[in-house]
């Protein structure tokens, strides 16, 4: 039995939700606008719902290009109780997926696994570059034709989670870039490459660059307040570029918390995702890839301030990142 019909036969109803992670990418969104369509070729119609909010521009223009609806979980009330709600690009006790108390959950995912939770049904493959190269062999291994729009969002989604195939790259990937290429609409995905940076990510990028400090080979940056996931992200990639600096970690203070992506640099033995929950033990979540990572701590009912709290933090990287300096990293340095 193949994995999407083991799915299928899981899931036994006829409506189902798919969530992904909070303030989804294109990878999460690709993943799920592909899963939706193989249920729906199956007998199965999937509302698409999130946390938070879509706050990137690709993500925004991927989705309106395509005609991608999704929902606020927020938005649903009662109505996602007693539905069975497959994770999508996420996982629970991941520290960046709203949780809710359903009964039926499933997970679809390419991150680590840090905790073990008891599934009705899981593909979590932690290889994998992107959660969009899971979905896009769902179609292959099932000789399911693919719409032209579904394997443009899906190539998109892939170019984006891996660095345009430069991180984290698996043979999976290779193989579903490969035959999605051939499927997708070129100039769509040209279009969504282009003029893809807004006023305001530059804003963030100039914030970045003046708070910008580096100590013992790791960066510390502020990109402002209230500046969207994905661009914290984004900023942290454009961090680990800098000469002579093996660890990156960006941040921005919330009104509720503060948002933490970092990065180590590929080949230095540094486990980005062990080194974020190792930090943020006692103070909040994290956690990610060997290369790729993310946390966040609330502010909420707490004493110390933001200040004071950025400060816990930083100290708390530095020590656990001392200890690979003296061991793992000394071969590259």
């Amino acid at each position: 039995m193949s994995k999407l019909n083991e799915i299928i036969s899981n899931l036994k109803t006829n409506e189902v939700f798919i969530q992904t992670h909070n303030f989804p990418d294109p990878d999460a969104i690709s993943s799920a606008f592909g899963l939706q369509y193989l249920l729906k070729v199956n007998g199965i119609e999937a509302t698409i719902c999130y946390k938070g909010k879509i706050d990137r521009y690709n993500t925004r223009k991927m989705m309106e290009l395509f005609g991608i609806r999704a929902v606020n979980v927020d938005r649903l009330g009662d109505s996602i109780k007693d539905r069975k709600i497959i994770l999508i690009d996420a996982q629970k006790g991941s520290g960046n997926t709203y949780e809710l108390d359903n009964e039926g959950v499933m997970s679809i995912d390419h991150h680590p696994i840090f905790e073990h939770y008891e599934y009705i049904y899981e593909d979590i493959r932690d290889n994998v570059g992107a959660c969009a190269s899971i979905i896009a062999s769902y179609f292959f291994e099932n000789n399911i034709e693919m719409p032209t729009n579904v394997a443009t969002a899906l190539l998109y989604g892939i170019k984006i989670d891996t660095a345009q195939l430069t991180r984290r790259v698996s043979d999976l990937d290779l193989d579903m870039f490969y035959k999605l290429f051939h499927k997708a609409d070129k100039e769509k995905v040209a279009f969504l490459e282009s003029n893809s940076i807004q006023l305001e990510d530059l804003k963030a990028y100039g914030s970045a660059i003046e708070s910008i400090s580096v100590e013992d080979y790791v960066s510390f940056a502020n990109t402002g307040k209230d500046c969207p996931e994905a661009l914290i992200a984004e900023v942290a990639d454009f961090m680990i570029e800098i000469q002579n600096v093996y660890f990156s970690v960006v941040y921005s203070v919330r009104c509720d918390g503060i948002k933490i992506s970092a990065r180590s640099e590929e080949n230095s033995g540094i486990n980005a995702g062990e080194v974020v929950i190792k930090a943020l033990e006692g103070l909040g979540t994290g956690g990610g890839h060997d290369t790729v990572a993310g946390g966040y701590v609330s502010l909420r009912g707490v004493a110390e301030s933001a200040e004071v709290l950025i400060t816990r933090i930083k100290s708390n990287f530095k020590k656990i990142l001392e200890i690979y300096f003296k061991t793992e990293i000394r071969q590259v340095i």
